[in-house]
């Protein structure tokens, strides 16, 4: 079973050739294992980088949101959590994440209300299943 942590950098599928994509996927598990080693303030400098230059992909994204939460920086990980996942349809993660931002910001009634979105998405998924 995977942990809670562990799914916010959870890997995407590895990327099969060239330098470029070899230096994500470098980047990418040194963020991994920073995180992992209870450095999240260094995981976030790893994390904003491959965020810049790779926001299409929302684990990434995800993973530094999570990061900068766990450096005490829930106004910056509300930020990205805003400018990457902006809708409803959100991934249950990123609602997870906003809530625990939000509760940290003292916006509980926003918090609570991203908990509950959290909390369906996941309800959704599970009967996809």
């Amino acid at each position: 079973m995977m942990t809670l942590e562990a799914a916010y950098v959870a890997p995407t599928p590895l990327h099969q050739s060239g330098e470029a994509e070899q230096t994500f996927d470098a980047l990418r598990l040194l963020g991994i294992l920073l995180l992992q080693n209870r450095m999240p303030s260094r995981a976030a400098i790893v994390f904003d980088v491959l965020c810049d230059f790779f926001d299409q992909d929302q684990q990434i994204c995800l993973s530094y949101a999570y990061a900068l939460l766990r450096s005490g920086e829930p106004a910056a990980a509300l930020t990205v959590l805003d400018s990457v996942f902006p809708t409803p349809d959100d991934p249950a993660l990123a609602w997870l994440l906003r809530g625990q931002a939000l509760s940290q910001v003292g916006r509980p009634l926003e918090a609570a209300r991203a908990l509950r979105m959290f909390i369906h998405h996941r309800q959704m998924s599970a009967h996809r299943s």
